[in-house]
């Protein structure tokens, strides 16, 4: 777990501009809005590859910040404190 700990703040750097990205573009089409989902996917892959080069931590490090990165999303939806665009 002390892996996590060390691209944490890294990966948490790289969903909030994510964040910041799809909030600007609000009128993009839903298609244009994974490729880009699926970009800062593969750049958070990269960044993990890079700190550990262990490809399973690498993963397992992208899944888990994908993880809760999607499920605070989905969480200020359902309380409404997040919109779609």
């Amino acid at each position: 777990m002390k892996w996590f700990l060390l691209i944490s703040p890294v990966h948490c750097v790289l969903w909030a501009g994510y964040f910041t990205v799809i909030e600007l573009s609000r009128h993009d089409r839903t298609f244009f809005e994974i490729i880009l989902f699926l970009m800062f996917l593969y750049l958070s892959y990269l960044f993990s590859h890079t700190l550990f080069q262990k490809r399973t931590v690498a993963i397992k490090s992208t899944i888990l910040s994908t993880s809760l990165f999607l499920l605070a999303k989905w969480t200020m939806l359902l309380f409404g404190t997040f919109t779609l665009s």
